[in-house]
C-alpha cells in the first residue's frame, strides 16, 4: 500500500532518483508496494529544456521532470513553449496512468 499524500490519496507511482539508473531501486520501487516508475525524457531548470534525448524536441509521451524551484514560472513557461512548438498539448500524467 502507498503512503498517504497531501491530497488525502494513496500514490501508486514513483518517480526515482537519478532518473532509476541506481541499481536495485526497480525492486524497492516493488518491495514499497507501489505500481509503476516514470522515467522522464527532458527536465526544465531556470527556464531551459534539457533535452535527455538526441532529438532535442518534445516527442508525444515524453514526460517533462519539474521542481517547485524559484524559476518555477520560468520553467513552466519555457516547457510550455517546447510544447507546443512541437506541435502538442500538455497533458497530466494521472490522466494516462491507471
Amino acid at each position: 500500500m502507498g503512503r498517504l499524500t497531501r491530497s488525502g490519496r494513496s500514490s501508486s507511482g514513483s518517480r526515482p532518483a537519478e532518473c532509476g539508473r541506481l541499481g536495485g531501486t526497480a525492486e524497492a520501487i516493488h518491495d514499497c508496494g507501489l505500481q509503476a516508475a516514470f522515467d522522464w525524457t527532458e527536465t526544465v531548470n531556470n527556464g531551459k529544456v534539457y533535452y535527455q534525448t538526441p532529438v532535442h524536441r518534445i516527442e508525444p509521451g515524453d514526460i517533462i521532470l519539474m521542481h517547485f524551484r524559484p524559476a518555477f514560472v520560468s520553467d513552466v513557461t519555457a516547457a510550455l513553449t517546447a510544447i507546443h512548438q512541437a506541435g502538442l498539448t500538455q497533458a497530466r500524467l494521472e490522466n494516462y496512468v491507471k
